[in-house]
């Protein structure tokens, strides 16, 4: 099985004192895509960071709970398999959640 490619969310800023905030970068991850009855998802951030994921359909429903306020070490992968049997056919989205961030990764199911 080959990973697809991860996106990579990232968020830099100021304090008031005009020192620059440390880069944090969230990758995630899914795959097979498209998948049937497994899901493999992938989360890597590069800070320590309490993350929520899960899979949503195109309606922003969630449909599985992955993850919630897991705790995902820097450069750390942090891999989590899904049961997505039930599911229908259709587009859903990996939603990873950080306490500044929130990405949407689109993943397929298939009979």
């Amino acid at each position: 099985i080959q990973d697809e490619d991860p996106v990579a969310v990232s968020r830099s800023g100021d304090t008031d004192q005009g020192e620059a905030l440390p880069r944090q970068v969230v990758q995630v991850g899914a795959f097979p895509n498209p998948f049937s009855t497994q899901l493999t998802v992938k989360v890597q951030t590069t800070l320590d960071a309490l993350a929520d994921v899960r899979l949503t359909d195109v309606s922003g429903r969630t449909v599985r709970a992955i993850l919630s306020a897991a705790p995902i070490t820097g450069r750390t992968i942090h891999y989590q398999e899904v049961d997505v049997t039930g599911l229908l056919p259709g587009q859903y989205f990996v939603v990873v959640k950080t306490a500044d961030q929130q990405h949407a990764y689109p993943v397929i199911k298939i009979k």
